[in-house]
């Protein structure tokens, strides 16, 4: 039988019956609520206040559930009573989740598969969840509904006062640069499967970080330039929602070894599309060799890999598998190199994965059929 366990900490102010209270403040800032319901509901999981209402509310294990079980997420509202939903699932598993979201600083959250947990710190919703987590319920097989009593023994003023804005002035402060899109940092959400890839041409086959989206004077000290530089077919990965400024663009770049150098980018030397870059420009990947490897990318819930052998004088065996959820796909084939660009093509199913070899990754992309829902190759590909 599948079941629902149930948790929940309690906040509440006692008065007395003639004490005149001001409305409190919001706990979460509305116009971002409205944003990542709109734009990007994974920032929930960002912003500093909600996650570590979050953090508190649940224990440590079941927050990385939920964050596994919104891994594909929409989000709306606000609805009648100002409240924003969350919704989250992993393609081709049970995992799901919802996260309510409250701007006085109510938090509803229920996750699970064949069974399901729902925890809140609003003692009015113990009894009775919100109609909005019920229809969740309901919409996925019914689920019957236990409530037991609360898994964490907690305070509930211990919640507001360790995610308080004091405590958390300097994070949130951080969060709102980044938020401007004037910051540059590792902080942001950088992605594999969001690249770009540098063009030729540039003065001197350089491409400089700046520290800032400042272009340099027509004379005299460049003091937005960095001294660190790319050149023709570094790869490089972008943040979620392209932070661009001046003409210039924020980008990642990561070399072998594995190091990290991130700033901005002229946007004009970067080809946004490396498959398109031009093939006769570079010497890279006319033999063997350069190829050879395991060329990998993970993300939250989904992961792909080539493998290359080397099969003969100017062959190569290339194995790829990728994943997204619990579907999965497959390709094997004996390719002939002759420079940058590797093509496999199965006619009978229509799956095509082009493979370019960059100074410093493997960037692949898929087109068709590749295996089940939602699986394919896109972005940058590191060596192991």
């Amino acid at each position: 039988m599948k079941r629902w366990t149930q948790g929940v900490v309690c906040a509440g102010l006692l008065v007395s019956a003639g004490s005149a209270l001001a409305a409190p403040a919001d706990v979460f800032d509305r116009e971002r609520l409205a944003k990542y319901a709109k734009d990007n509901p994974e920032k929930i999981f960002d912003d500093p206040r909600i996650s570590c209402y979050l953090r508190e509310l649940l224990s440590k294990d079941d927050y990385e559930v939920l964050l596994h079980s919104m891994d594909s997420m929409s989000g709306e509202g606000p609805d009648a009573k100002g409240v924003f939903t969350f919704e989250g699932k992993v393609t081709g598993l049970a995992d799901r989740g919802i996260v309510m979201l409250e701007p006085g600083g109510h938090v509803w959250v229920a996750i699970g598969s064949d069974e399901a947990e729902y925890f809140t710190n609003d003692p009015g919703s113990l009894q009775k969840p919100p109609a909005a987590i019920e229809a969740w319920r309901v919409r996925f097989e019914d689920m019957p509904l236990t409530a037991v009593s609360a898994k964490r023994k907690m305070r509930p003023e211990e919640i507001a006062q360790r995610c308080s804005a004091q405590k958390l002035a300097a994070e949130m402060e951080r969060f709102a640069q980044m938020e401007s899109g004037s910051v540059c940092k590792e902080g942001l959400r950088f992605h594999p499967f969001l690249a770009a890839a540098v063009k030729g041409g540039s003065p001197e086959g350089r491409v400089y970080f700046f520290s800032e989206p400042v272009p340099c004077p027509a004379s005299g000290e460049c003091k937005s330039r960095k001294k660190a530089y790319l050149v023709e077919n570094d790869g490089v990965e972008l943040p979620e929602g392209e932070i661009k400024k001046n003409g210039f663009v924020c980008a990642l770049y990561r070399n072998a070894k594995g190091k990290k150098s991130v700033g901005w980018l002229p946007e004009s030397a970067l080809e946004s599309e490396p498959l398109k870059l031009p093939v006769g420009s570079t010497a890279l990947g006319k033999t063997p060799e350069e190829w050879l490897g395991s060329w990998n990318q993970e993300n939250k819930s989904s992961s792909s890999s080539v493998t290359l052998r080397a099969a003969g004088p100017q062959e190569v065996q290339v194995n790829g598998h990728a994943t997204n959820g619990a579907n999965t796909g497959e390709f094997e084939s004996k390719l002939t190199v002759s420079g940058p660009l590797l093509v496999y093509e199965d006619k009978e199913d229509g799956c095509v994965v082009r493979m370019r070899l960059l100074n410093n990754a493997l960037y692949v992309g898929s087109e068709g059929t590749c295996g089940g829902m939602g699986v394919g190759y896109q972005g940058l590909h590191y060596r192991k």
